[in-house]
This record gives C-alpha cells, structure tokens and sequence, in this order.
C-alpha cells in the first residue's frame, strides 16, 4: 500500500513511536547528512533483499531520500 503523508503526519506518527523513518540513499549520502532518528537501509538493498524489512513489524514505514 503506498500512501502520501504530510511531514506533519510523519513528525506526529514518529514522536508517538507508530512509525520507523527509512533513509533509502547510499551510505555515503546518508553519512552526509540525516535526519536523526532515520535509519540507513539504501534502496538497493531493499531491492536485493526486500526481506531487510521483515524485522518492521506493527509500525508503518516512512521512506526519505
């Protein structure tokens, strides 16, 4: 299910733990800069394995680039 959300929602739904921020850029990127609380998982990793996400379970997932 894809959903859009405005970064309001996304603040509200991370501050209440009902959701896990994923920063898709290359490591290299996201060593750079990011936003505190995101996880770095790069997108082509969740291409090759996309079970690098089963361990995200009851929470919604925001993905960041």
């Amino acid at each position: 299910m894809q959903t859009q959300i405005t970064p309001l929602q996304a603040h509200d739904m991370l501050q209440n733990n009902d959701a896990v921020l994923i920063d898709v850029r290359e490591a290299d990127e996201f060593k750079g800069e990011h936003i505190p609380c995101a996880w770095s998982i790069p997108l082509s990793a969740i291409r090759q394995n996309p079970s690098v996400l089963d361990n995200i379970k009851g929470k919604n997932i925001i993905f960041q680039c």
